[in-house]
């Protein structure tokens, strides 16, 4: 076996048992890893029935066969399981060291089930496996429990843990990495937590086998250049770099995506960052791009660097959504989301909402007791955060993410609650990129930006779609027929690389990919099987969530983005309700799905998952 192990560890909290099973070559041939494997083991271990909480439900820490081969944009594994906040399928994905670890440590993934009497972690080394308590480091921040596990364990482990918000079970707590890489979306913290799982540790002086070791250098070096070149903006700046663009688009999302530019952007971009606060940048393994900036920050909200910095998304979340203009303090929530394990995306997005609430006198005061929510307020939006992570006051509404806010509220909420699925909204503005829009609709794990699509990347031809036979641009205001299908391609794309698990910031080509992979595996894979790969993740994702009963009536945008921008350089734009339902038909078309959103029993057939069509299907390998 080359570039994957062969082996999976399964263990079971409640029991205490650990038993490793043997996979064989066509499963990774066909689901790749990452995404793709935590996929197979959640149509495998869940029937429909299944709740996110329930001690049956796994957890999947899933490398791809590509994790850790040395390859530009190959130091990521995936996390996934059943969201807590959608209650579907979830699979985020961290950079970093620690899925290189796990595979040198001699296996290609972990598969939790259960629930642990007390709380637990995971120690894997060459040594073996065992379950050590953590009951002393119960409720700690994520800076101290790492630095426990170097104390105990030495200071080359690495560490996956779900912090103290996922010990609370907030349904938006995120896994964390070693501090700085982050499985941020879909509440796997909260499952982690709700095992009784703080952690996993990993420790390794192994080697991952490569088939032609040679081979796969020769490419990382013949096109390491074009890689470095792509990302030169990220290696000055980290992907705050894009605020000052997207601000000018009228793509920066600002008080809870009332608005699309922002008065107090360019105190907030990558340059201002870089001025003030950057003390230097990190990359994840094998990567020559180093897009993770360090930030310290002295004063009153003080940032010591421990936790890295915060990313565009972050800084978007705490910054225009909230209408908040101070970078120490959108740094210091950055920290704090980190120390805490809380995703950014969704506790930003969560308290612009209750910010919008606030204003609007839709907030009773007892519930308040007291706190103000203030636009623009960085004092209100950090006590907001303390209020979540600690779970007091408003703060324990708060902490059940926007959809069910809104839920409790009351309707006159419903119509500027930005979630999909019960997901928050990632930070690209829909009415700025119409596929993106299709994206976060149709996404299986609610809304997310990582697999949709960026349709400025296609106004202009020929761009990466003509190796998918799409040579002409299309205008990123519209949702075609012609855009659905440039939507499939482009996003089945990422799926394929969230399964590899490749970083999407690589320039690799489909056929560079598969010459990486044969070289990685000596496998013969081509282009169109590895396009086949992406299709047969998907459709697994939406068979998973049509057990749980998501139908077309989940793959819809949130009201707020029919509602026409009334100023900026995209004044008027808005995605009608109707033009994104007609869109969807045409996607489920395109996809040989049924007009509820499911595959079909002859496209499962097609792409080899018929098994997971049946109650009680199990895979054939």
């Amino acid at each position: 076996m080359s570039g994957y192990i062969g082996k999976v560890l399964r263990v079971d909290l409640t029991a205490g048992r650990m038993e490793i099973e043997t996979l064989p070559e066509l499963v990774y041939r066909k689901y790749l890893g990452g995404r793709g494997l935590v996929a197979y083991y959640l149509a495998k271990l869940t029937d429909g029935g299944t709740k996110p909480f329930d001690g049956e439900t796994p957890v999947i820490f899933a490398t791809g066969v590509l994790t850790g081969s040395m390859v530009a944009g190959s130091g990521r594994h995936a996390v996934g399981t059943l969201s807590p906040l959608t209650g579907g399928f979830t699979s985020s994905e961290a950079g970093g060291y620690w899925g290189t670890y796990l595979k040198k440590a001699g296996f290609d993934a972990v598969v939790l089930t259960g629930q642990a009497k007390s709380l637990t972690y995971l120690y894997i080394d060459d040594g073996g496996v065992r379950l050590e308590d953590a009951e002393s480091w119960r409720g700690s921040s994520t800076v101290d429990f790492q630095k426990a596990m170097y104390a105990v364990h030495g200071n080359k482990c690495h560490v996956a843990q779900c912090g103290p918000a996922g010990e609370r079970r907030i349904p938006y707590a995120c896994v964390v990495h070693d501090l700085r890489h982050f499985a941020g979306r879909g509440g796997i913290g909260a499952v982690m937590g709700s095992k009784q799982l703080r952690g996993i540790v990993v420790s390794s002086s192994q080697n991952i086998p490569l088939h032609d070791k040679a081979a796969v250098l020769d490419i990382n070096k013949r096109n390491i250049k074009a890689v470095q070149q792509a990302n030169g903006l990220l290696t000055e700046l980290g992907t705050a770099g894009i605020i000052r663009g997207m601000n000018e688009g009228g793509g920066f999302p600002t008080f809870n995506f009332k608005e699309g530019q922002f008065s107090g952007a360019e105190a907030l971009t990558g340059e201002a960052m870089r001025e003030k606060y950057i003390a230097k940048h990190e990359s994840c393994a094998f990567c020559p791009v180093r897009c993770k900036p360090v930030v310290k920050v002295e004063g009153a909200l003080p940032v010591t660097g421990e936790t890295g910095g915060p990313e565009y998304e972050s800084i978007a979340s705490f910054g225009p959504m909230c209408g908040v203009e101070d970078l120490a303090a959108v740094c210091y929530a950055n920290d704090y989301c980190n120390r805490q394990g809380l995703d950014t995306i969704s506790a930003g997005n969560v308290i612009a909402f209750a910010m919008e609430c606030y204003a609007k006198g839709l907030i009773p005061e007892r519930l308040l007791e007291g706190m103000k929510l203030r636009f623009g307020n960085a004092g209100d939006m950090v006590a907001a955060l303390e209020a979540i992570a600690s779970q007091t006051g408003f703060g324990r509404i708060m902490g059940q993410g926007v959809a069910a806010c809104s839920e409790l509220l009351g309707p006159e909420t419903a119509a500027f609650a930005c979630h999909v699925k019960g997901q928050e909204m990632a930070y690209h503005e829909p009415r700025t990129k119409y596929g993106c829009g299709l994206g976060y609709a149709v996404s299986p794990t609610g809304a997310d930006h990582q697999h949709t699509m960026n349709d400025l990347n296609y106004v202009s031809g020929p761009n990466e779609l003509i190796y998918f036979g799409l040579y002409e641009p299309e205008d990123p205001y519209c949702l075609s027929a012609k855009k659905v299908a440039m939507f499939i391609e482009a996003s089945g794309w990422r799926h394929i690389l969230d399964s590899l698990v490749i970083c999407h910031f690589m320039p690799w080509t489909p056929q560079q990919t598969t010459e990486i992979i044969n070289g990685v595996t000596g496998w013969d894979m081509t282009s169109v099987e590895l396009v086949q790969a992406g299709r047969r993740i998907l459709a697994l994702t939406r068979i998973i969530n049509a057990r749980y009963g998501f139908t077309e009536a989940d793959d819809r945008l949130p009201k707020r983005f029919s509602e026409a921008f009334a100023g900026g350089p995209v004044k008027g734009n808005r995605i009608r309700p109707e033009e994104m339902e007609e869109a969807v038909r045409i996607y489920y078309q395109l996809l040989n799905y049924d007009a509820h959103g499911r595959p079909t029993r002859e496209i499962a057939a097609l792409l080899g998952i018929g098994w997971a069509m049946e109650s009680g299907g199990q895979p054939p390998v």
